[in-house]
């Protein structure tokens, strides 16, 4: 993955947790790969399974964390773009990657003593937080 060959490293990685799937790093690592890749629903499995296996993978809190920030980010343009029905439905799939950012960034903290990161991540929960409320609005009023 290093070298810039994503696929080769997922294909190793894939063929490594067929022998050992309950490896949290293996999971760890394959999820990034997928996330460098673009194909968030694979990440999120694998980061998911990683946190399953050993609830104090910090690292893998933060990443999910990021990808279901990055995903928000996504749909907040569709979120604006859509007709009025298709818009609610954008919306409510934008709170919710919000609120799973939100969480996985609080569980980052939970486990991870680095003050430095604390400081880091406690305004992005923050903002996380505004961007909940206000499109929580927008939807109770689009209704």
């Amino acid at each position: 993955m290093d070298n810039g060959d994503i696929e080769g490293a997922i294909a190793r990685l894939e063929s490594i947790n067929d022998l050992n799937p309950n490896y949290p790093q293996t999971n760890y690592n394959l999820g990034i790969a997928y996330y460098k890749k673009g194909a968030y629903d694979k990440a999120i499995k694998s980061l998911e399974k990683a946190v399953k296996l050993n609830e104090k993978f910090s690292e893998a809190y933060y990443a999910l964390g990021v990808i279901y920030e990055e995903l928000s980010l996504n749909m907040t343009d569709k979120a604006k773009k859509d007709d009025s029905l298709k818009k609610q439905e954008n919306i409510a799939k934008l709170i919710e990657y919000l609120k799973a950012s939100r969480e996985n960034y609080a569980h980052y903290l939970n486990v991870n003593n680095d003050s430095q990161d604390s400081e880091n991540i406690k305004p992005r929960i923050e903002s996380l937080n505004n961007d909940i409320n206000h499109y929580t609005s927008l939807l109770r009023n689009a209704s």
